[in-house]
């Protein structure tokens, strides 16, 4: 996994700009560099959550048992979550996807009242923001970066389109308060 880690964070290293966020490997590894905005820095326990969330589909285990998870999908002896084989792009989608949507809790550009739902808002968004997929992403292919992309460039598209993100997220919003008002 250490080297996954690795690899994953040089890979955020390359991307510039908008869509620049910071992968935290390593514990409070930028807490005293005062050039990276603390709101774009995504921890290791997020990047779990938000790659759970939109790409294994387990919103509901990476909200309520996270240490399950770990155990399972990450250190498990058929990891789902940090596979040596898998490419890097679906982890920054899921990051970046959770940055965005932290963002706009922060600002209020989507009700707040929908920030404990916010791994079941990354997997909704995950699911309606590339419509080639209306079923998600097929975990199964995660080592191709042919698929990998295909899947992640209109999110990551989406995603730096602060108008197109908001309409997004409010479209996961809404498809999520119509099923949890039917429980």
């Amino acid at each position: 996994m250490k080297d996954f880690q690795k690899n994953l964070e040089h890979f955020y290293n390359t991307i510039q700009g908008d869509g620049r966020i910071y992968y935290e490997r390593r514990t409070k590894q930028y807490h005293t560099d005062n050039s990276v905005p603390k709101s774009r820095v995504i921890t290791v326990q997020n990047q779990i959550k938000a790659f759970g969330s939109m790409i294994v589909d387990i919103p509901h285990r990476v909200t309520a048992y996270f240490g399950l998870v770990l155990k399972q999908n990450v250190e498990g002896e058929k990891p789902t979550i940090f596979h040596p084989s898998h490419k890097y792009l679906p982890y920054y989608a899921a990051g970046l996807a959770y940055y965005r949507l932290d963002s706009l809790f922060r600002t209020k550009e989507i009700d707040t009242n929908y920030r404990k739902a916010k791994w079941f808002l990354i997997m909704l968004f995950g699911k309606t923001a590339n419509p080639s997929y209306p079923r998600g992403f097929n975990p199964n292919m995660l080592n191709s970066e042919k698929n990998t992309e295909l899947y992640c460039d209109p999110i990551i598209k989406t995603l730096l389109n602060r108008e197109a993100s908001i309409a997004a997220f409010e479209k996961a919003v809404s498809i999520f308060s119509t099923i949890w008002d039917k429980r």
